[in-house]
């Protein structure tokens, strides 16, 4: 699960432009959600070429690491906001697992797993 990004920075060619990105962590402790985390924990969104290439991963309940080649202005997006958006992908770009802080994204984590075959 810990292997992904570093074998994408070890790629001289994609690590160049991973280490080039801008890098920041999402502190979102005013959601009224926790993220979630699975068992394919970093998404990348648009090629890593694209000018609207990002890359993110939860890190714990309340903190997600965002990379972007520019800035995204996630700060005009509320807390709350940015949490159900990351836990929608996080739980559409899983494998098989989802992991939570409490039964309240079950609902969630079982509707994307079963289009896949996978229940939680």
């Amino acid at each position: 699960m810990g292997s992904v990004l570093p074998k994408l920075i070890n790629d001289t060619r994609a690590g160049r432009i991973i280490v080039n990105m801008d890098w920041q962590v999402l502190h979102l402790l005013g959601s009224k959600l926790d993220l979630l985390i699975s068992d394919r924990p970093v998404t990348r969104f648009e090629g890593l070429n694209s000018r609207n290439c990002v890359i993110v991963m939860p890190l714990d309940p309340r903190r997600l690491f965002v990379a972007s080649h520019w800035d995204q202005k996630f700060q005009r997006h509320s807390p709350t906001e940015i949490v159900r958006r990351a836990n929608i992908t996080t739980v559409r770009e899983a494998h098989s697992r989802v992991y939570g802080t409490g039964s309240q994204h079950r609902p969630l984590a079982e509707k994307w797993l079963a289009r896949r075959g996978h229940t939680s």
